[in-house]
């Protein structure tokens, strides 16, 4: 059973929280995400996702139970692995909506040098999830990298750690990068984690892609 995790009211809308469950579905077997699930106390998640709308009510404590359960459950090498396969998932899952909205679907079809591409589609994913969440998100670009920082992160939200732990971050950007890019690779690594005390987690992203 999962150590109790306060919430102190930040919220994904419902919607996204459906993105999230059904990337854990398609990540980990079925038997091992109800195991997860159980483990969470969140066994009803396993029949009943929440709603299908843009209401916020869905806990960042829960993302941030179930990211913990990959590593207990799975241990060191297997939850990495499980959290960065779930960040890609949760944003396969959700490109239908969340790309229409936040405008990416139509910047990946644009002829664009790639760079503007990056900068454009990583800004309006951040932005997306600052105007539809509690997840305060921004883009900051330098001359060889750019850095992803949020200031409230759902997934090492209320936890300590003497290392990063948001690996499903880490996924999910690889993902967005990979799909922007048309299947390239990039290099993303977290460089400030709040579970470690700092004032936000930051992911530093590499402009060229790996050759």
């Amino acid at each position: 059973m999962s150590d109790d995790i306060p919430s102190n009211r930040k919220y994904y809308p419902n919607k996204i929280g459906r993105f999230f469950l059904e990337a854990l579905r398609e990540t980990v077997i079925r038997d091992g995400t109800v195991n997860l699930l159980e483990w969470a106390d969140m066994a009803h998640y396993a029949e009943s996702l929440p709603a299908d709308n843009w209401a916020r009510e869905f806990d960042f404590a829960t993302v941030a139970r179930l990211n913990q359960g990959l590593f207990e459950l799975f241990g060191p090498r297997g939850g990495r692995r499980l959290a960065l396969q779930t960040g890609s998932s949760f944003f396969r899952c959700g490109m239908g909506e969340i790309g229409t909205l936040a405008g990416i679907t139509e910047l990946a079809k644009r002829s664009l040098p790639l760079q503007i591409k990056l900068r454009d589609g990583l800004t309006a994913v951040a932005h997306t999830f600052s105007q539809t969440s509690d997840q305060t998100t921004w883009l900051v670009e330098q001359d060889t990298q750019f850095f992803y920082q949020v200031d409230y992160c759902p997934v090492c939200w209320q936890r300590t750690a003497e290392r990063p732990i948001c690996f499903i971050t880490v996924g999910f950007l690889q993902e967005a990068l990979r799909w922007l890019s048309e299947g390239q690779e990039f290099r993303v690594q977290q460089t400030a984690c709040r579970a470690m005390g700092e004032d936000s987690c930051i992911f530093c992203i590499d402009r060229d892609p790996v050759k």
